[in-house]
């Protein structure tokens, strides 16, 4: 007659292996996590300085880029674009694609960028955000066509 199933030996392996394994996938996945929140903070940045020139045009006034306080957000007439100025919706939140939230650690630099309103862009032409051993450059042209490098 023979018996079917594990020995406590057999479990005791297998459980060993699974100790082993286990780690290495919990790595695998924060490192996954960390290139996916870097992905998505530079998408967004890329995507404000595309609207920076949008919108100084559509607006006919300037508009400014602002890194203050772990976010980058525009500004116009030194107010953030991101909130409300009406009455009713004054600090709240009413654009929230107008404001990206920086990781810790992350670093935008140089500042200053500005949209006059017929689009042309003064102030530094090439913006670097930097995180851990990340970068990513965007170079702005002098009419506000935003390269990623």
């Amino acid at each position: 007659m023979t018996r079917k199933g594990l020995t406590l030996v057999e479990l005791m392996v297998v459980l060993a292996i699974m100790a082993l394994l286990l780690p290495i996938g919990a790595w695998g996945m924060a490192q996954r996590r960390q290139a996916e929140q870097w992905r998505a903070a530079a998408g967004a940045l890329e995507g404000l300085l595309r609207a920076g020139g949008q919108i100084a045009r559509s607006s006919g006034r300037e508009v400014r880029l602002a890194v203050a306080g772990g976010a980058a957000y525009l500004e116009q007439d030194g107010l953030p674009l991101h909130l409300g100025d009406r009455p009713l919706t004054a600090g709240r939140v009413t654009a929230p694609h107008l404001r990206v939230e920086l990781l810790p650690g992350m670093s935008l630099s140089p500042g200053g960028l500005r949209w006059r309103a017929s689009g042309r862009v003064e102030g530094p032409h090439e913006l670097t955000l930097l995180w851990g051993g990340r970068s990513r450059t965007y170079a702005v042209s002098e009419w506000g066509e935003v390269e990623v490098r």
